[in-house]
């Protein structure tokens, strides 16, 4: 790929560079040629000492395959990763120093998510003594559902309690979560400035990827890898990011820390701002419209956005944009329009704000024999989760989170289950089962169970496939955590691939179609907290913006009526 002149700019190495890349700019493409770029002018530098930080797993292995393409040197154990498992190398490297078990466990977001569900659950059940006054007081003036609302924040009655029960749980199982792995990193790094200089002797340059993405702790951590006094003075960092499609705010992530530190680099002398409005990925119909419509909403919401006007590279002049009133009917006309002029399902996406109507969708698309694929991420699916508990008791018996899972599942599972499974006739107690697992192996005593408790193959087959892979390469120390992390990684499931996919707006981000559909566009936001209104709008504009900017040639956008707060209310249609 020949690069424009203003791509070429970001790769000017002897100072910081802040990219700001719009939708479809080939800012992956500028990520790959600046770390190449880097090994080649500096013969001191290698692998190790270059960061790259991105918001994804699947992003930091897709980054690894494109540069391994492009240079002889193995990547699989450079410092390419998200911002946790940075954390997670880190104070893995200094145990001692961050007073942590070497092998410590890391709590995924579900895991804390099932942890502080069971904690709130027994604290309802069962209150302590002190806090049973509380509790009845509260129950009298609101309901349960009421009282459990907003349960973990700091102002609620009975957080204090709860945290600390959270807190004594990670404790007891060696493990930490994503909150604390920054925390913790950050504090290694204050209080031991042996660490501190090593680090950032080490890392000779650093690059973040999504920074719209990026939280204040996480940028806390990544100037302090810089320079705690003058995080710009190291002249080490590269930052790529669109602050239109900053939309994470529910993970505390504000869009007002993007539009700060671009403006710190562009008045730093040795910090440059680059500006990519090249589009690589749409027809000039669709962005000339995004052009028109999102400068001037942007722009009136927030003074301090400038928006670069995109550019479109494409010469193809077929593409179409349409507005619509909202019907099953007219979806499936426009579905089956594009088919005929050629287009695959798989190149077809239907987006959504919300996922509450896709299962009527999905029902009405298949009665119309139009394939679906709502999701193909492994990790995304349920039943995948339950086979990794199958796996955990086999593993260890007396593993009570994935017997508590399985049971919520399964309410008769016990280890006469098992015994039915293979056709046992004697007692089979949970001792044999986990004999037999070792005997035969877990893949085949899992793919055993699979069948008999009636899991899907789609689910079943790669599962079983990953883990045959490393059970006889891997001990059984890091069996779990490796098959967890591969299961994170894995790019998707074999399903129908002639499927139209059914997408929430927040999970089609960094994918492209070429054609889209946005449904629900005159919808009103739902917005709870009236003082959270105007964030709420703000964000909302940049869904809207990382809707429009997935498609490639043909855009429709489906609504009925205009609420004062919609999508359709935005665009003035």
């Amino acid at each position: 790929m020949v690069l424009t002149d203003t791509q070429k700019q970001a790769l000017q190495w002897g100072q910081n560079v802040f990219v700001e890349a719009g939708a479809g700019s080939g800012k992956t493409t500028i990520l790959v040629h600046r770390y190449l770029a880097l090994l080649d002018q500096h013969s001191h530098c290698d692998s190790a000492n270059i960061v790259v930080i991105t918001f994804t797993r699947k992003a930091a292995e897709e980054l690894k395959a494109r540069l391994e393409k492009k240079t002889s040197i193995s990547l699989q154990q450079a410092p390419i990763t998200t911002i946790h498992g940075f954390c997670a190398m880190t104070l893995k490297e200094f145990p001692f120093e961050s007073d942590l078990f070497p092998h410590f466990g890391i709590w995924e977001p579900s895991d804390q998510l099932f942890w502080k569900q069971k904690i709130e659950e027994e604290f309802l059940q069962n209150p302590p003594d002190p806090l049973h006054a509380v509790i009845d007081h509260a129950l009298t003036n609101l309901s349960l559902l009421e009282f459990k609302k907003n349960i973990w924040h700091p102002s609620h009655p009975a957080s204090h309690y709860l945290i600390q029960q959270y807190q004594a749980k990670k404790q007891e199982n060696g493990v930490l979560d994503y909150d604390d792995l920054i925390e913790k990193t950050i504090l290694l790094l204050l209080e031991h400035q042996s660490i501190l200089r090593l680090l950032q002797k080490r890392y000779a340059f650093i690059m973040v990827d999504e920074f719209q993405d990026t939280d204040e702790k996480q940028w806390q951590l990544i100037q302090l890898l810089c320079d705690e006094y003058d995080y710009l003075r190291a002249k080490k960092l590269f930052l790529v990011g669109d602050v239109k499609q900053s939309i994470y705010g529910f993970r505390g992530v504000n869009s007002q820390q993007f539009l700060r530190v671009m403006s710190e680099f562009e008045a730093h002398s040795f910090s440059q701002v680059v500006r990519l409005g090249d589009n690589f990925r749409s027809q000039s119909l669709l962005i000339d419209w995004i052009n028109q419509h999102f400068k001037p909403l942007f722009e009136k919401g927030n003074p301090s956005i400038q928006y670069t006007a995109l550019k479109s590279h494409r010469k193809e002049t077929d593409g179409s944009l349409f507005v619509k009133e909202e019907s099953m009917d007219q979806l499936i006309d426009f579905i089956k329009d594009q088919k005929n002029r050629g287009i695959a399902f798989s190149e077809m996406a239907i987006l959504g704000r919300r996922k509450k109507l896709f299962s009527d969708i999905e029902k009405a698309l298949m009665a119309a024999d139009i394939p679906v694929v709502t999701n193909g991420k492994l990790s995304e699916k349920e039943e995948t989760w339950d086979l990794f508990a199958l796996f955990c008791i086999l593993l260890q018996p007396e593993d009570t989170l994935h017997w508590l899972r399985l049971s919520k599942r399964w309410p008769t599972f016990n280890p006469d289950t098992i015994q039915t499974a293979f056709q046992c006739s004697v007692p089979f107690s949970i001792e044999k089962w986990v004999l037999t697992a070792q005997y035969s192996g877990f893949a085949n005593t899992l793919l055993t169970l699979g069948h008999f408790l009636s899991f899907s193959k789609d689910i079943l087959y790669p599962f079983i496939d990953i883990l045959s892979k490393i059970e006889t390469t891997t001990s059984k120390h890091d069996l779990k955590e490796r098959l967890k992390q591969l299961i994170l990684n894995h790019n998707g499931i074999p399903l129908k691939t002639e499927g139209i996919h059914l997408l929430s707006i927040h999970a089609s981000k960094g994918l492209e179609f070429k054609s889209v559909v946005l449904i629900e566009a005159g919808n009103p936001f739902y917005c709870p907290n009236k003082d959270l209104l105007p964030e709420v709008i703000e964000e909302e504009k940049r869904l809207l913006y990382v809707a429009c900017t997935r498609a490639k040639d043909h855009l429709l956008i489906m609504g009925n009526g205009s609420e004062k707060k919609s999508y359709l209310h935005f665009l003035d249609l």
